[in-house]
């Protein structure tokens, strides 16, 4: 939402200009108004991070805005902004959801549940730590429901994810899912 001034822009026009610059479909001779007549559509849906970073009153100018646009949206914010915003500014027919923590055995639960009846150890192993051992810096990286999402499509299930119970390469969350790994390597997701 960096650089939109709902006084000076409508969300329609912010939009088209942000996928006219990023994305090649929209560059060049008639890519504005391509993507202008696709977001007026309704065809399309934009999912908007940053609003919690944006002064309240700048940040209720644009939710007031954005109630006007003719696209679907989903808008990411820290709870408590979101609720100081809509106590102020709110989105007719809005839904308000909270991602909350994975509790261990959900995610044990959730990695084992397309394994083979006997899981390989490697799962084995890393389900016990989940569960025996919360406060581990594995068990705190998969308290992230995106984190457990990716382990399991970035790990085969004969794959070496007991690799991730090694304390000295992976002793914080953020070793284990380091954001400095390619996506799909072992060991990085």
């Amino acid at each position: 939402m960096d650089g939109w001034d709902p006084a000076r822009e409508s969300p329609t026009e912010w939009a088209a200009g942000r996928l006219s610059r990023g994305y090649t479909l929209f560059r060049g001779r008639g890519g504005l108004e391509r993507a202008r007549r696709l977001l007026e559509s309704g065809r399309v849906a934009l999912l908007l991070d940053g609003l919690d970073e944006v002064g309240g009153k700048l940040r209720n100018a644009m939710v007031s805005a954005l109630e006007q646009a003719p696209f679907r949206l989903v808008l990411i914010s820290r709870a408590k902004e979101a609720v100081l915003t809509a106590k102020w500014a709110g989105l007719a027919g809005a839904v308000a959801l909270e991602i909350l923590p994975v509790a261990p055995s959900d995610a044990a639960a959730y990695l084992l549940d397309d394994l083979p009846e006997q899981a390989p150890l490697a799962w084995r192993a890393l389900t016990e730590r989940l569960l025996h051992d919360p406060d581990s810096a594995v068990a705190r990286a998969l308290a992230s429901p995106l984190a457990v999402t990716l382990l399991r499509e970035v790990y085969t299930d004969a794959g070496p994810v007991d690799e991730l119970l090694d304390d000295s390469r992976f002793a914080t969350p953020g070793a284990t899912t380091s954001p400095h790994c390619r996506w799909g390597s072992p060991g990085c997701w």
